[in-house]
This record gives structure tokens, C-alpha cells and sequence, in this order.
């Protein structure tokens, strides 16, 4: 349903204009990996989201009978953890937007290498390193902008799950001390 829509959408388009827009192709690539991901990460999403909610209540009802002030830490390093997360999936998307282009060449690129139509010119003019050197080049600045963002996300994961560490180490105490007294 959602590549039929996508795609009526395209035919729609007037003139060519659009298709002579490799900002526009960039567009598209990122449009149909969505509708071919979009179900099963919904329903994912959909599942983890009910499954957390109930997990989260069942247990913050059972802390808080305990104690309040671990249940106030517990809903806070969830909400941390929360945020953390979609810092990271912000910057995840933002990195697969900046690359279509750059992975569209290199497929063009991939294509040039062993398509047999352009296999006599690629030779008979030696174009075959030109087209290898920009198509790793293009792979190469992918690589290393997705893991510049997974660099990052990591080091503020790290540093929320430090943060989170520290709540649940003021959590234990709190209940540690509840127990001795």
C-alpha cells in the first residue's frame, strides 16, 4: 500500500524537472527503504512500546510500595534512557538523509564496474581505477560519517548509562538503608 502510494505520487509529478533532481532521487531512495521497513518496525515498535508500558507499570507499582523515592528513580532513569535513545535514532536518521546521495553514486558507480554494455568503454579508455578510486571514495565517506554518529551515540550512551548507574546505586542504598532501619 505504501509503495503504491509512493509511486502514484511519482507518476503524478509533472514534467521532469523532478527526475533530473538528484536531491529528488535522494528523496525517493530514503521514500521506499521506509515503505519497506516502515511495517515490521511499526509492529516492533508497537509491541515494544505495549510490552514496556506494562513491564514499567507492573514493576514502578511494586517499588513504589517499597519505596517512593526508588520509584521516582526508577521512572527517572527510564525517561533518561528514553532520551538517550531517540538522541541517538535523531542522529542514525540524519546520517541515512546526508547519505543517500553518497550511496547512490557508489551504486552507480558498482553499476558502471560490471555492466556488460559498459564493460568496452570502461577498458578501451582505462576508466576502471577512475571509477573504483570515486566508488570507494564514496563508500569511504559514508563510513566514516555513520561511524562518527555511532561514535557519538555510543559516548552518550555510555555517559546516560553512567547517569543511570548512579541512580540505581542511590536507589539500593535507599532501599539498603530502609532494610536496616
Amino acid at each position: 500500500h505504501v509503495e503504491r502510494t509512493l509511486f502514484r505520487k511519482v507518476i503524478e509529478l509533472d514534467g521532469l524537472r523532478h527526475f533530473e533532481d538528484p536531491a529528488f532521487h535522494d528523496r525517493l531512495e530514503l521514500a521506499e527503504q521506509a515503505a519497506r521497513d516502515a511495517p515490521h518496525q511499526v509492529a516492533d515498535v508497537a509491541l515494544a512500546m505495549l510490552r514496556a508500558v506494562v513491564s514499567i507499570t507492573a514493576l514502578v507499582g511494586v517499588v513504589l510500595a517499597v519505596s517512593p523515592v526508588v520509584a521516582l528513580l526508577l521512572v527517572a532513569n527510564g525517561a533518561l534512557g528514553l532520551v538517550a535513545r531517540t538522541a541517538r535514532t535523531r542522529g542514525e536518521l540524519a546520517v541515512l538523509d546526508a547519505l543517500a546521495g553518497t550511496r547512490r553514486w557508489r551504486e552507480s558507480y558498482r553499476a558502471l564496474l560490471v555492466d556488460v554494455k559498459a564493460a568496452k568503454e570502461i577498458r578501451l579508455f582505462g576508466l576502471g581505477e577512475l571509477l573504483l578510486g570515486r566508488m570507494i571514495g564514496a563508500l569511504d565517506r559514508a563510513t566514516a560519517r555513520e561511524a562518527w554518529v555511532e561514535q557519538r551515540g555510543a559516548i552518550l550512551q555510555i555517559g546516560f548509562a553512567l547517569v543511570g548507574a548512579a541512580m540505581t546505586a542511590v536507589g539500593a542504598a535507599v532501599v539498603a538503608a530502609g532494610a536496616v532501619a
